[in-house]
């Protein structure tokens, strides 16, 4: 399973890579308090609104779930969401998420030991453009 977490996480980085997509910009704005933390629900809209991760299949969407969830979700709320979209209630670090398929460098909160040791194992799509070269500024002029 962990090797299947990997190539998942890897494929993703690869397609958005190859469409030039910054999945972080699509998660962002269900951020409003700058966190790192979005529910489940909003965190499939981000995805499904990037539009490059169509082979993605609800049990994947399961694996991620439950590898960025919240670690205290239930002692961090006072409330304890019941019912057939309890699931949707959930909290998931896209932070997280987005710094495993596109590492940029940015902050991100602490996340797990099991889950850096991970993220080092997925592997990375080759530097520079899939389609064509970097511009550079002389060719702008």
């Amino acid at each position: 399973e962990r090797r299947e977490t990997c190539e998942l996480l890897g494929m993703m980085g690869a397609r958005a890579h190859a469409k030039y997509v910054r999945v972080v910009d699509f998660m962002r704005p269900y951020d409003r308090f700058r966190t790192g933390y979005v529910t489940y629900a909003e965190f499939r809209r981000g995805l499904e609104a990037c539009a490059c991760f169509d082979g993605v299949t609800e049990p994947d969407h399961e694996r991620l779930l439950g590898l960025f969830r919240e670690a205290g979700n239930a002692a961090a709320r006072p409330f304890s969401a019941r019912g057939p979209y309890a699931r949707d209630f959930q909290r998931v670090c896209y932070s997280c998420f987005c710094e495993a398929i596109q590492p940029s460098g940015d902050p991100v909160p602490p996340m797990a030991e099991a889950l850096q040791q991970l993220l080092a194992e997925i592997p990375r799509p080759a530097g520079g453009s899939p389609k064509r070269p970097a511009m550079s500024a002389r060719r702008l002029r």
